[in-house]
């Protein structure tokens, strides 16, 4: 192992690639598993001795892990309400069943025409 001085310089770049890498939100997971992996680095590296750029790398993973968690929360809609109605208005009941009821009826000349030629086949042997 090298001397403690350079052993904090490796969980600091990580923690820099984590916090490069929070603010976008199909990074932000990646940005999760690299700021935890500089987090655990920083923590062994204070333990073994390497102190400023630990404590820098320690400060920087957390960072960039608070923000990947923002960045990713709010990708996912925490914390917004719609305001108003439904973008997109759900159906009644009633009107699910017309409108299952118009396409079965689009569709039930194709449907008996080809439930006619499957009964068609499976009465005609097969040729080998």
């Amino acid at each position: 192992m090298g001397p403690p001085v350079r052993r904090g310089w490796g969980p600091l770049v990580f923690g820099l690639a984590a916090l490069a890498a929070c603010w976008n939100p199909a990074s932000a997971p990646f940005a999760l598993a690299t700021g935890l992996a500089a987090l655990v680095l920083s923590a062994l590296a204070l333990r073994r001795g390497a102190r400023a750029p630990a404590a820098l790398g320690l400060a920087v993973s957390l960072a960039a892990l608070v923000g990947a968690a923002v960045v990713l929360g709010r990708a996912a809609g925490v914390g917004r309400d719609a305001p108003g109605a439904a973008l997109v208005g759900q159906p009644t009941r009633d009107e699910a069943a017309r409108r299952l009821d118009e396409a079965a009826a689009a569709t039930r000349q194709a449907r008996e025409r080809a439930g006619r030629e499957l009964d068609r086949l499976e009465k005609t042997p097969p040729s080998n």
